[in-house]
């Protein structure tokens, strides 16, 4: 959230189950002046969100990520992104196959090593996508 901030993300919501991360998460940006665009609660992922957004962010497991993707469609604005990282790679088919149910065009892929991070894109016009 706080990279985010200082490359001019200009509002940044940020959910965590953990209230412990929650806690953290908030001291970390007290510490850092000029944060005040980051706001932080906990969450279950994007249930009860209403927020639209023209990026949304989650590294985490890809078990988990499966579970958000298409309340992530529906938060994210049109020509909008889901970038998602942390999956191994014997889940990747499994994480995208449920971004691409939920509706999204899958952009760029990146590996490295065991790890896949990847940039969805929701948009009715797949050209200049992977398989568009």
């Amino acid at each position: 959230s706080i990279a985010s901030s200082l490359l001019g993300a200009k509002e940044i919501y940020a959910y965590d189950l953990d209230d412990v991360a929650v806690r953290v998460a908030q001291e970390n940006i007290a510490l850092n002046p000029g944060m005040d665009n980051i706001h932080v609660a906990a969450g279950d992922l994007l249930r009860g969100v209403d927020l639209q957004a023209d990026v949304i962010v989650a590294n985490i497991l890809a078990d988990v990520l499966i579970h958000l993707t298409e309340d992530a469609y529906r938060l994210v604005k049109d020509q909008g992104y889901l970038i998602l990282s942390g999956i191994i790679s014997e889940k990747w088919d499994m994480v995208r196959a449920s971004a691409e149910a939920a509706g999204f065009f899958l952009e760029t892929h990146l590996i490295q090593d065991e790890w896949n991070a990847c940039v969805f894109k929701k948009t009715d016009d797949s050209s200049g996508v992977i398989g568009g």
